[in-house]
């Protein structure tokens, strides 16, 4: 097995029994393998690499010219390419303009802890509830506060709690009816209430397609099912948001439904068809797929307003996620040793390469009208997620370190749940966990 082929496989180990990630999931692996695999190359292949260009440049050297733009082929105003007309017209190596600091706000160089640039929104957390079950952190209810799910066992949640980051108080928010634990397949909060799914895959009533949905306010009480769904969205593939009236999420074949949290039917929402949502989020985004695997977001869709962005795109792009604030991408026709992720405004606009800190960035996360990137960098014995809002240049990273076997452990609740507001890492030597709650920076 080559060194690729091993990487690979480690990076997809990782989602193997996650079948509750997000639709996004291939491309989160792609992204990391691809970054680590830049990072891996750039410097073991260096010689290679200048051998290979040397003998393409000879190549294209005998190769015709390529037209001018607009002579036989498009113009790629935001595009570059450094190598000249002809090597670039043979291998494609098309890219971003170089990052320049303005409208988007630079990150520090080194991106600081988290703790240093938002110390309210990282804390602490213990690896227990106060019955001593095990602690699962699944994201911010608000500012101050973490829903929690207490397992006795492998996916089996007991009860729900809140525990206050500043205080480090529990709460109980519910156990589960009859004391018998679940396995919630997504979570989600409003305002006042939490709702989850649960598969139903077996018993008289049994079939694939089939989960409930329950409800409970976040001040404490007996869940309630609100709604057993058959048919309508898979789980593997679905996002959610919830309103104290509503609970919305993305459906394989109507787009967004809406359930009523008084319950009652789950229906199609009108303007929303083949849509899907951002997590967590009341943005949902019309795509289109690239190569059959890759994103290019066209348009998104706020649900109660309806307002509508249209996104700017242009052939040679392979990826292009969106927020209401800014797009992040990637050109398809690019080598991946030197393929460069830009950013740029919904209208094409501002559009340059990431920093180099962010090159790689995997995630976009949507809280309200911020938005923020996210990436994870692995150096050595340590694991480190990166957080950063380009419209503030506000960044924060949390270090996960090695411990006596270089082992690292983080942990990311959006790959499991779709809340999609919490990173936590551990430190290998004394075992504490710190999270950055992405709901808590100012």
């Amino acid at each position: 097995m080559t060194t690729s082929d091993t990487e690979l496989t480690r990076v997809l180990e990782l989602y193997a029994y996650d079948v509750t990630a997000g639709p996004d999931v291939h491309r989160l692996v792609e992204a990391r393998y691809l970054h680590r695999r830049r990072l891996r190359l750039t410097g073991s292949v260096a010689g290679v690499v200048m051998a290979m260009v040397g003998v393409v440049a000879g190549i294209a050297a005998l190769l015709p010219a390529p037209a001018p733009s607009g002579v036989g082929s498009s113009p790629r105003p935001s595009a570059v390419c450094s190598s000249g007309p002809r090597l670039c017209g043979f291998i494609g190596l098309r890219q971003p303009p170089s990052f320049t600091p303005g409208f988007w706000k630079a990150p520090p160089d080194p991106v600081p802890p988290a703790g240093k640039t938002w110390p309210a929104a990282t804390f602490h957390f213990p690896k227990t509830v106060p019955g001593g079950e095990y602690a699962l952190p699944m994201g911010s209810i608000d500012a101050t506060h973490v829903l929690v799910a207490s397992w006795s066992g492998y996916e089996s949640t007991d009860a729900f709690y809140s525990y206050d980051t500043g205080s480090g108080a529990f709460r109980l928010i519910a156990r589960m009816p009859e004391g018998k634990p679940i396995s919630p397949d997504r979570w989600v909060v409003s305002d006042h209430f939490l709702v989850w799914s649960e598969d139903q895959p077996s018993g008289p009533d049994a079939s694939p397609d089939r989960f409930d949905v329950s409800v409970v306010p976040l001040s404490g009480g007996t869940p309630r099912l609100i709604a057993q769904v058959r048919g309508l969205v898979s789980q593997e593939t679905s996002t959610w948001y919830a309103t104290d009236t509503t609970v919305y999420w993305s459906d394989d074949k109507d787009g967004v439904v809406a359930l009523p949290l008084a319950g009652g039917t789950p229906a199609p929402v009108p303007g929303f068809a083949g849509m899907h949502l951002l997590d967590g989020s009341d943005w949902a985004v019309r795509s289109a797929l690239v190569d059959g695997n890759f994103r290019v977001d066209k348009e998104l869709k706020q649900l109660g307003t309806g307002r509508t962005l249209q996104v700017a795109t242009s052939p040679d792009m392979q990826q292009l996620q969106c927020t209401p604030t800014f797009c992040m991408g990637e050109y398809g026709n690019s080598m991946p040793l030197f393929s460069r992720q830009f950013i740029q405004e919904l209208d094409g606009g501002h559009r340059m390469a990431m920093p180099d800190a962010f090159q790689g960035a995997w995630r976009v996360h949507v809280l309200g009208d911020t938005s923020y990137l996210s990436t994870q960098v692995d150096e050595g014995d340590t694991t480190i997620f990166q957080v950063w809002n380009p419209t503030t240049g506000s960044a924060g990273s949390l270090a996960a370190t090695g411990n006596a076997q270089g082992e690292t452990s983080a942990y990311s609740p959006d790959l499991y749940t779709n809340m999609n507001n919490l990173f936590g890492v551990e430190d290998g030597k004394t075992g504490i966990w710190t999270y950055l709650a992405l709901r808590g920076i100012p």
